[in-house]
């Protein structure tokens, strides 16, 4: 009973920080300026901006690490942060409420809500603690893997999605289950800023871009 009443004056208190936060500027959605400086950072040939966009949209859950990592790698003096959230915890029954975001210039941002907030009210209405920042260079320190990634998603160019049998195949990957996604939504300016962004990089459907790679890389043999 009594960490029954302890959580519910914990969410009680975060909805009055949350509509205070709101009212006075300090929460608010990602702006047009935010989303395009994710414009030009990709991941299997979709801007990271439109991937988070889609994910809000469609209401995607569980993603929060991997979101965050996308949104960190697009901004060059952001940080990582990883935490446990007590309203993570308290709604999934005493998990750990761990969770992923960005933080640069004492703000939060956080994908999975795709909302931005001070740092010091973010920590306050959710509950904040055990925190752990990296940079780039801790990241890019951490693995191999995270070299690569952090090289291919910094240096891969529109260009090259349009040119690029692998960059063109890994679209492809993506594109039928987005599309399938989509469906779902009323949300017609991302349909339309999605379809548009496919026919920028010239998207067919009906190509076969494994047949490419496949003469690529026989070539090299």
């Amino acid at each position: 009973m009594a960490s029954q009443i302890t959580q519910r004056l914990f969410f009680l208190r975060s909805e009055l920080l949350y509509k205070k936060g709101i009212d006075k500027g300090e929460i608010k959605p990602f702006s047009e300026a935010i989303y395009n400086q994710m414009n030009n950072v990709y991941l299997g040939g979709v801007p990271i901006s439109l991937l988070l966009k889609i994910a809000l949209a469609t209401n995607v859950v569980g993603k929060c690490y991997a979101e965050s990592l996308y949104m960190f790698l697009c901004f060059p003096d952001s940080f990582l942060v990883r935490g446990d959230l007590k309203s993570i915890s308290y709604a999934n029954n005493g998990s750990s409420g761990g969770h992923g975001w960005v933080e640069m210039n004492n703000r939060v941002y956080d994908p999975t809500l795709g909302y931005e907030f001070t740092r010091e009210l973010y920590y306050k209405i959710h509950g904040a603690n055990n925190i752990r920042r990296y940079t780039k260079d801790d990241y890019i320190a951490q693995s191999p893997q995270n070299t690569t990634l952090y090289q291919q998603m910094t240096t891969t160019t529109k260009r090259d999605i349009e040119t690029t049998p692998i960059k063109q195949l890994e679209l492809h990957i993506l594109v039928a289950g987005i599309n399938s996604s989509l469906k779902n939504i009323s949300d017609d300016n991302l349909k339309r800023e999605w379809a548009d962004y496919l026919e920028s990089v010239g998207f067919n459907p009906m190509d076969n871009p494994a047949i490419k790679v496949l003469r690529q890389t026989s070539r090299r043999k």
